[in-house]
């Protein structure tokens, strides 16, 4: 019977550390090994995506976020003119505030007098939070954009939950190992005053 007891506590414990390991590893691949993730904020090329600007609506402001542990961020960038001229600027969040109330400002990129252009352009160093594609035109003009933001990123959420399950599973493990050292230890001094 006490043979029995034990195979079956050794299968047991042998499953809990089988899912402790898989756990625990499924966990650090999530945090620590990042994936490529690529958002389209503007899709270009149709008629139906066209913006206007006059003097009484004389820009248009696309934002852009890069998450919190994100690297290799960039931004990519097809503006194509149909009528007019346009600047593009690309702005953190005090430029464009500076920059909508006519104060001085440093933008991150900034393309006067254009007909269109296409970019790739790099982040670096890496940005966090909020960044603004602002398109200006002095006069009339008329463009499609095609505007895609394409990083590094991590899945800190799936990674910390897959920890938390195997934290729990390993107090467990201890925990059963615990009670079973206990149980032993009885059943030893019970054998052992049997035989006195």
């Amino acid at each position: 019977m006490k043979k029995i007891e034990k195979r079956i506590i050794n299968r047991k414990t042998l499953w809990i550390l089988f899912f402790i390991i898989l756990f625990s590893s499924i966990s650090i691949f999530l945090l620590f090994i990042p994936y490529l993730e690529t958002k389209v904020i503007s899709k270009g090329g149709t008629s139906d995506i066209r913006y206007n600007l006059s003097s009484d609506n004389p820009y248009k402001v696309f934002p852009v976020e890069f998450p919190w542990r994100s690297h290799s961020q960039k931004i990519i960038l097809n503006v194509t003119v149909t009528e007019g001229n346009i600047s593009l600027y690309i702005l953190d969040t005090n430029a464009i505030e500076n920059f909508i109330s006519g104060q001085p400002y440093i933008p991150y990129l900034e393309i006067n007098n254009s007909t269109g252009c296409a970019r790739n352009i790099q982040i670096s160093p890496p940005a966090y939070g909020p960044r603004y594609i602002l398109i200006y035109a002095e006069n009339n003009a008329c463009f499609t954009i095609e505007l895609r933001v394409s990083y590094l990123n991590y899945t800190s959420s799936y990674g910390f939950f897959f920890l938390g399950i195997a934290v729990i599973l390993f107090f467990y493990y201890v925990y059963q190992r615990y009670i079973w050292t206990i149980h032993s230890k009885v059943e030893e001094e019970k054998m052992f005053q049997i035989v006195k």
